[in-house]
């Protein structure tokens, strides 16, 4: 696993970069300059060289279609084929952020790049945010050298894209891998009320 010489930053909308309007938080666009201005402001982090793309409009993830996760997929796999991109961070709301990793994870089988999707629970520039340190928590393990294929990094973890799940709505750790029985182990752990008995003989 190397680190990128090359990294695609794809800003798809979400919490991460919400700002006030008069009808409340919105999804707003120009986040290129807030990141670039929050990187320059603090050199220390760790961050391999990147490019910025903003897929239009941003967008509220409760509002995410299949539509969304081919644009996101063609816009990944152009970065990668034709611009040269050998990393991605995806940038995204938390509501469908998970649904979206365990999407492309499949529509993106053959890449053979890592791929990491972040986002928060509250927007870059409130005070106490986790969105600062997610972001730069994705682009310093994608420094590091993270294995091809799609995960999901947030609050110091990095997951498995395909295995990801929201398990909490008010806490920055909300996202956690979930066990799931392997196929054919289901019937193995039905409640007890449900299992077969032999019938008592009269």
């Amino acid at each position: 696993m190397n680190a990128p010489h090359k990294l695609l930053v794809l800003y798809t909308g979400g919490t991460i970069g919400m700002q006030t309007s008069a009808d409340g938080l919105v999804p707003a666009d120009g986040f290129e300059a807030r990141l670039r201005a929050e990187q320059a402001a603090h050199p220390e982090r760790p961050a391999p060289a990147w490019v910025f793309r903003e897929l239009s409009p941003p967008i509220d993830s409760a509002n995410m279609s299949q539509d969304h996760w081919l644009a996101m997929r063609d816009a990944i796999v152009g970065a990668v084929t034709e611009d040269g991109c050998d990393a991605v961070l995806l940038l995204h709301g938390t509501d469908t952020l998970a649904y979206s990793a365990a999407a492309l994870s499949f529509l993106l089988l053959s890449l053979g790049v890592p791929v990491v999707l972040t986002g928060s629970m509250q927007p870059a520039g409130v005070p106490g945010s986790d969105a600062w340190d997610n972001l730069f928590g994705a682009l310093a393990v994608l420094a590091e050298g993270v294995a091809p294929g799609v995960h999901l990094y947030f609050h110091g973890r990095l997951l498995h894209g395909a295995r990801a799940s929201k398990v909490r709505s008010e806490a920055f750790d909300a996202f956690a891998e979930v066990a799931r029985p392997r196929h054919g182990e289901a019937a193995l752990e039905l409640p007890a009320a449900l299992r077969w008995r032999q019938p008592r003989r009269p």
